[in-house]
């Protein structure tokens, strides 16, 4: 399958903790791919969101790292598909993005993606500010992070995630 490296390291050691990173950019891939093996995780990338079910129901990864935006599939079927596969019940899944922030619209009575930009939120429309978890729950995913961040944002979400942190404010 093109736009992927070829499955997890074959020196993953039984109880590593085995990461997919899907996501468009290479640059993204790369920077992420770096600083997670750095911290000791197995670590598998993909910049094609098409392949990304398929990827997790084969290397059967412990965490996903799944980019909002990618040209060949929309996220939300990707999530729900992930979601329904029995043998990935204990998955974790973190969606990235640099699109803006996360808001709840008055008028539409409902979550919206809003860019970065003072004008828009200033139209009065917006009652509250994205939190990472509501922005997650609004995807049905574990957590959310927010691009650019911090190799210590992304460490602390991870490791929260996989309750090696008990707060994921310590550090973000």
């Amino acid at each position: 399958i093109r736009g992927h490296s070829a499955g997890f390291p074959q020196g993953a050691s039984m109880g590593q903790v085995k990461i997919l990173v899907a996501d468009d950019e290479p640059d993204m891939c790369y920077f992420v791919r770096e600083l997670l093996e750095a911290h000791g995780y197995a670590v598998l990338t993909t910049s094609n969101a098409a392949v990304v079910e398929h990827l997790c129901a084969k290397e059967k990864p412990d965490v996903v790292l799944l980019d909002v935006v990618m040209p060949q599939k929309r996220v939300e079927p990707i999530i729900e598909g992930l979601r329904r596969n029995g043998e990935l019940k204990g998955l974790k899944i973190i969606i990235m993005s640099g699109l803006g922030v996360m808001v709840f619209v008055t008028k539409l009575q409902n979550w919206r993606w809003i860019p970065n930009n003072p004008a828009v939120q200033s139209r009065g429309q917006v009652v509250d500010d994205r939190i990472y978890w509501k922005a997650a729950e609004a995807y049905g995913v574990d957590d959310y992070i927010q691009k650019p961040f911090s190799p210590e944002t992304l460490m602390a979400v991870i490791d929260h995630l996989l309750e090696k942190r008990p707060d994921r404010k310590s550090v973000v």
